[in-house]
């Protein structure tokens, strides 16, 4: 008798512990839990900072710059308190190249007139285009980090992968 209520108890338990890993396989699925990942965005205004896309990319017919304003009206209340606990920014103002003057650098979507769409990285200074980064692929999300004297570039928001942006002594290169 006593191996037989043995058995019964083992098999509750291991119902149970079955039932918690596939509650919490279930959780952490939650549409909202990746949101950066799959979310995109729709380029809709032909100027950046009132400076025509096409003087900063020829080829581009539209651009959008994403910033916490843009994705405060778009994004779900949970969705926009991840943004706020991060430290990832959208838009920066540093003095990378150490001019009198600070750069500011943006993060954004483009749709280019072959229908191309892609994410860009720009920088400005003094109202004026200075240098453009861009991955072609989809129009989602990216954020910038500014660790020491490079600006990182991320394309996911909990990725630890990101491209670095540097300013050599006469250029911004992109590593």
């Amino acid at each position: 008798m006593l191996i037989g209520k043995s058995r019964v108890l083992l098999l509750i338990v291991f119902f149970f512990a079955g039932c918690k890993t596939t509650q919490t396989e279930t959780l952490s699925r939650k549409p909202n839990e990746a949101w950066w990942v799959s979310e995109t965005f729709t380029p809709s205004e032909a100027n950046i900072k009132g400076i025509p896309v096409t003087q900063i990319m020829p080829d581009w017919k539209l651009a959008l710059l994403v910033n916490e304003d843009y994705l405060e009206e778009r994004l779900s209340e949970s969705q926009f308190r991840d943004i706020q606990k991060s430290k990832l920014k959208f838009d920066l103002q540093i003095n990378l190249d150490d001019t009198a003057n600070e750069e500011t650098v943006v993060v954004g979507v483009y749709e280019a007139s072959s229908g191309e769409k892609g994410k860009f990285i720009a920088i400005f200074r003094d109202s004026k285009f200075i240098k453009l980064f861009s991955d072609a692929g989809d129009a989602g999300y990216s954020s910038i980090f500014l660790e020491g004297n490079q600006i990182r570039w991320y394309k996911c928001m909990e990725c630890g992968d990101f491209d670095s942006i540097l300013w050599t002594g006469s250029d911004y290169v992109l590593q």
